[in-house]
């Protein structure tokens, strides 16, 4: 691959980017990777040791770039005194053993703003974004640009196929975890809650499956979600391999779900929409009966801006 300048290998991964969200098939498949604690392990040092120091986290950034060829990052569950793009903004990553600085001509960043179910919220997060990032330009001297790419819409969920898939739920094989996965999770309970009584192992990971009562329970607009729940029936599954006590964007959930406890609750769920699949199959009145809800609900054109 002909090494790129700095701003065409932005241009270059962006586009990556815009083509798969665009449902175009892009040149290469994008790298992209969440920034947990495991890359200071992978710097040779803890968390409680480089999050407090500036040129700690410093290498720790750079030498991931540095070391791996990904596309972008999602650097989030830390809040951390470095700005990111004091360490990553402006170079073109390469494998380059002759590189022996990085420099910073540009900062670019993506944001999210989530505001679920209400959009007025929402527009209103992002104004006050741009213009604490406007603040930010003029306090530092420097320039700043902004692009609305995309509008992550409200999630509508489908309520005929929640209702197919809690029943396909009901014919699987029930979810079971080994004595190992208990031990583990009973550990990492009384790591997070140090002093208190560990529950029961039947609510310690819960398995029950809660019946599907006819409208629609607690559910949020990701972005992925959203955007499909747009073009067919779509619906949201929650809660398995999930260790009682733990939180989403955290590293407890990251260490249950590489293990026995999300390998069984994947395997499980995976069941459950294969199920869900081979009852549509055999019963077009399934398939029918979900798209005619799709298209009661009225759903507007994606608001997408690309």
């Amino acid at each position: 691959m002909e090494r790129k300048t700095p701003a065409e290998m932005l241009q270059y991964r962006c586009k990556l980017y815009r083509d798969a969200h665009a449902f175009r098939k892009p040149e290469r498949t994008p790298y992209e990777v969440a920034l947990q604690t495991w890359q200071f392990y992978d710097a040779g040092y803890t968390p409680a040791v480089a999050s407090r120091n500036y040129e700690m986290m410093e290498e720790c950034i750079t030498r991931f770039f540095r070391t791996y060829p990904v596309d972008a990052c999602r650097n989030i569950g830390l809040r951390m005194p470095l700005l990111l793009s004091d360490a990553v903004g402006g170079q073109s990553v390469t494998n380059d053993e002759n590189l022996s600085a990085v420099d910073i001509c540009y900062a670019a960043a993506k944001y999210m703003f989530r505001a679920d179910k209400d959009y007025d919220v929402c527009y209103d997060a992002v104004q006050r974004g741009i213009r604490v990032a406007q603040g930010a330009a003029m306090m530092t001297d420097t320039k700043m640009a902004y692009k609305i790419e995309s509008v992550v819409p409200n999630f509508y969920l489908n309520i005929p196929l929640s209702y197919y898939v809690n029943e396909a739920a009901q014919k699987v094989p029930p979810l079971t975890y080994t004595d190992e996965d208990y031990q583990k999770a009973e550990a990492l309970y009384a790591h997070l809650h140090p002093g208190e009584p560990i529950p029961d192992r039947a609510h310690l990971i819960p398995t029950e499956i809660i019946p599907f009562k006819g409208e629609p329970t607690d559910y949020c607009s990701t972005s992925d979600c959203a955007d499909m729940s747009y073009y067919c029936p779509a619906i949201q599954i929650w809660g398995l391999g999930k260790v009682v006590g733990t939180a989403g964007h955290h590293w407890t959930t990251t260490f249950a779900s590489s293990n026995g406890i999300g390998m069984r609750a994947g395997l499980y769920g995976y069941a459950i929409l294969a199920q869900t699949g081979y009852d549509a199959l055999t019963d077009p009145e399934i398939v029918k009966k979900c798209w005619e809800a799709f298209h009661a609900q009225h759903i507007p054109e994606h608001p997408h801006i690309l």
